[in-house]
């Protein structure tokens, strides 16, 4: 596959929303930062579709900039894993408070529940993936349960309000 530059980097809406965007305050100091060390992370698009996987802000940053980031290209094998990849990267490198936190673990949870083989059988039995989610952040398989319920009420919630 041919490099990927900025230009070419398509944006999805649905990965780009899966985070809340930064506050002003913290648009403001990725934007200082960006200038004066430029961009140390690389953008993570997907292969073969150049999706922008990871790295919105940073995208815009640099496109208003003018400047090209570093671009790393990554194989996914559906949406399922590249928002998993997305909720996974927030957990270790974003200061989330503790809601953000409880849906974005409670996200993951349900999404490796849903997890197959490609045959149809699950990989993960439920338990398997509050562990995981468990481990991967740090809590208990306890909290990363009532995660997953607190999901399904926003989730529910905001069906409703679209609704009305």
């Amino acid at each position: 596959m041919p490099k990927i530059k900025l230009a070419d980097i398509v944006i999805n809406k649905k990965y780009r929303t899966a985070l809340r965007a930064l506050s002003k305050d913290e648009r403001a100091t990725l934007l200082e930062s960006i200038k004066s060390e430029g961009v140390r992370d690389p953008l993570v698009v997907c292969e073969g579709t150049a999706e922008l996987v990871e790295g919105h802000h940073r995208y815009g940053i640099a496109k208003e900039l003018g400047i090209e980031p570093p671009i790393h290209v990554r194989e996914f094998t559906d949406e399922d894993e590249i928002l998993r990849f997305i909720w996974s990267n927030a957990l270790g490198r974003r200061n989330l408070d503790g809601a953000e936190a409880a849906l974005i673990r409670g996200r993951l949870y349900e999404s490796l529940k849903r997890k197959d083989n490609g045959h149809g059988d699950q990989m993960h039995h439920p338990t398997n993936a509050a562990e995981e989610v468990a481990e991967m952040a740090g809590v208990s398989t306890g909290t990363v349960a009532r995660d997953a319920r607190l999901v399904k009420a926003v989730d529910s919630l905001a069906g409703q309000l679209k609704s009305a």
